[in-house]
């Protein structure tokens, strides 16, 4: 029922999207912009570092999927190490690594 009044009002255009919808961001663009040069001295650092970094430098609480959120939206991407077998033996991956 809402859209049929919705377009009795505004037509066609008021059924379009209108905007300021959705969830609004914790951080300002400016925060954002902090993090961001923070990311680039920085490679290595992990979520939870730079979600308490947040928490130190703003005082702003973030969950970790919401940080995650925020290192894709800042085209950084999470690295994980290579996973490694329980029954692997470091000295044949020694070995292996002198011959080849």
């Amino acid at each position: 029922m809402q859209w049929i009044s919705e377009f009795e009002k505004g037509g066609v255009e008021g059924l379009k999207l209108k905007p300021g919808r959705g969830r609004k961001s914790i951080l300002n663009d400016e925060e954002v912009a902090t993090v961001k040069t923070c990311l680039q001295e920085d490679f290595n650092l992990t979520i939870k570092a730079v979600k308490l970094k947040i928490e130190q430098d703003f005082g702003k609480q973030l969950g970790m999927s919401a940080t995650n959120n925020l290192l894709r939206k800042l085209n950084f991407s999470y690295i994980t190490p290579r996973a490694k077998h329980y029954k692997q033996d470091k000295s044949l991956h020694k070995e292996f690594k002198k011959k080849s």
